[in-house]
């Protein structure tokens, strides 16, 4: 499976995009760069209603805020606030009590329970890097962009994305 393959199957779909893919986006990680920016070309064009959860906005807000790195933090927030096609969505009950069903089923911990329940709530497909998400059932589409790029790619993408933003494998 290549990158085309994994383009074509996001488009017309609403998709969640995890953690790590946004970080390899901003960041432009070597590794992961072209298929981070080929999901969020995706989206820009419209070709796919992308959704991120207010936990990957907390999540990718830390180190920068950690390292008092403004310049960074402004990127963020603009990416944020004008990346056409891109909706953040919040936490309410219903997405709370979805989170606690996964995690009770799964073990996974909680920001990744309330990505997922996101997803399911939205109905989006997920799109990500956790291979431990493979292992479960989710109940709903999960595309994982390891699958779609060299194994030594994703192992060198991972690695990066682990030193820049340790809170986040």
């Amino acid at each position: 499976m290549g990158l085309e393959s994994l383009v074509g199957r996001l488009i017309k779909q609403k998709i969640m995009i995890d953690t790590n893919i946004v970080i390899y986006f901003l960041e432009g990680n070597e590794a992961l760069e072209d298929i981070s920016r080929e999901i969020f070309s995706v989206v820009e064009r419209g070709e796919a209603k992308g959704f991120i959860s207010v936990i990957t906005v907390a999540e990718i807000l830390v180190k920068p805020m950690k390292l008092c790195n403004s310049p960074l933090i402004d990127k963020i927030n603009n990416f944020l606030n004008t990346f056409p096609n891109l909706y953040i969505c919040g936490i309410d009950r219903s997405i709370a009590i979805e989170a606690a069903k996964i995690r009770s089923a799964t073990g996974l911990k909680m920001p990744d329970a309330l990505i997922i329940a996101s997803a399911k709530v939205l109905n989006c497909a997920i799109v990500g890097t956790d291979s431990q998400w493979d292992k479960k059932n989710l109940e709903l589409e999960f595309y994982n962009a390891g699958d779609y790029v060299g194994n030594r790619k994703m192992k060198e993408g991972i690695i990066h994305a682990t030193q820049t933003y340790p809170d986040k494998p």
